[in-house]
């Protein structure tokens, strides 16, 4: 599918339904979609998998689907399991992070520049991000630190906060901390991949007023410049 499309996927069914285009659900098919139709992708992942989606191959511009197979509280490794077709999914790449009880959290981005798209995990218990920039064998390539994960409950957001550059940067979403803050609390690298102040980096309070802000999911949108004090 093309960049800047949406869909959604089914995590008790695996399944993934994608808009053609047009903002709205027209019904679906199977196959490519059409002006008039979406598409019903199929079945791409099992039960409590987490979707991502990327250009994995990096050829032929096209944003293709995967999931993320958590092994909860296991000695068996987590995967990233990737398609590369836009129709009839299978799997073409499987990429194993570690351990299920790190309890990774999936992460996707362009993280040395070079216009390819990787994967990466974040490890809540160290506060640790790390980077897969290729999809060769091998244990990740780089890492990153943010907030103190031991005072800290996090969800890991990505996108470009500073507005320059083509890396795809690291932040936070803190849901509730050490008391004397008001949360949630978004804390956003500037590139540097470490976390000293904020200062250094952007920090952010934001969230509708009245809400349970442990049960919102962080979410950004595209490459943009956040204006900040």
């Amino acid at each position: 599918m093309d960049d800047n499309t949406f869909g959604v996927f089914n995590p008790a069914t695996g399944q993934w339904y994608l808009d053609n285009g047009n903002g709205k659900w027209d019904g679906c098919i199977s196959g490519v979609p059409t002006t008039t139709q979406d598409q019903c992708l199929g079945q791409f992942g099992l039960p409590g998998d987490i979707p991502v989606t990327g250009d994995w191959d990096g050829i032929d511009g096209q944003v293709t689907v995967g999931v993320y197979r958590r092994i909860p509280n296991s000695s068996t490794n987590d995967q990233f399991l990737l398609t590369n077709r836009t129709s009839g999914p299978t799997v073409d790449r499987i990429f194993a992070t570690g351990p299920g009880t790190f309890n990774y959290q999936p992460v996707v981005g362009d993280w040395n520049g070079n216009g390819l798209v990787g994967v990466g995990v974040y490890r809540p218990s160290t506060g640790t991000f790390y980077f897969k920039n290729y999809f060769t064998t091998g244990p990740m390539n780089t890492k990153s630190y943010m907030v103190n994960p031991a005072t800290y409950s996090v969800r890991p957001v990505v996108g470009q906060w500073t507005g320059s550059g083509t890396k795809t940067q690291t932040g936070l979403y803190a849901y509730s901390g050490p008391p004397g803050k008001q949360y949630p609390y978004w804390y956003l690298d500037n590139g540097s991949r470490t976390y000293p102040s904020c200062r250094e980096n952007q920090c952010y309070l934001f969230y509708p007023p009245g809400t349970n802000t442990a049960t919102l999911i962080p979410a950004t949108f595209g490459p943009s410049k956040v204006k900040g004090n």
